[in-house]
């Protein structure tokens, strides 16, 4: 039953947001690398609006307009993202590809010494597994999803 609501939603709640599919809604990497990288700073958060259906459903169903999110390590000049084969550490190039919009979030709490905690927790959590039950409410121990990895 509850598997028949959650279907029944999504198909409800489809109009919500603009479907976006494909490669040609992505950002240029090239143009938008340089830029992301004279913003950010060690442990700010990458959120972004990913083209991908996962994406897509996300951004449905909580009525936002964004759908993934990153914490960015500087000391790799990478991100480190929990996606359905798990938290892994992505290049910015890689994670631009797959966005149609990006916003850089420094946390209130950031300062030098909170935000390198901050990343090497997320370090500690590479190879983890993705918690798809914490997308319903459900969070497993040991297992994160996006925003909970941030």
């Amino acid at each position: 039953m509850a598997c028949l609501l959650l279907c029944v939603g999504l198909a409800l709640a489809g109009c919500a947001v603009k479907p976006l599919m494909g490669q040609k809604n992505t950002l240029a990497p090239e143009e938008h690398a340089a830029a992301l990288r004279g913003t950010l700073r060690h442990g700010d958060w990458i959120v972004m609006r990913t083209v991908r259906i996962v994406g897509n459903m996300v951004a449905t169903v909580t009525q936002k307009p964004f759908s993934h999110a990153a914490i960015y390590d500087a000391e790799y000049d990478s991100a480190i993202e929990a996606v359905a084969h798990g938290v892994h550490r992505s290049s910015l190039e890689d994670l631009l590809r797959k966005s149609q919009r990006v916003l850089v979030i420094r946390p209130l709490w950031a300062n030098d010494h909170n935000s390198r905690i901050a990343v090497e927790r997320a370090r500690n959590l590479l190879g983890k597994s993705y918690d798809y039950s914490g997308l319903v409410g459900l969070s497993a121990r040991d297992r994160y999803y996006c925003t909970e990895l941030c």
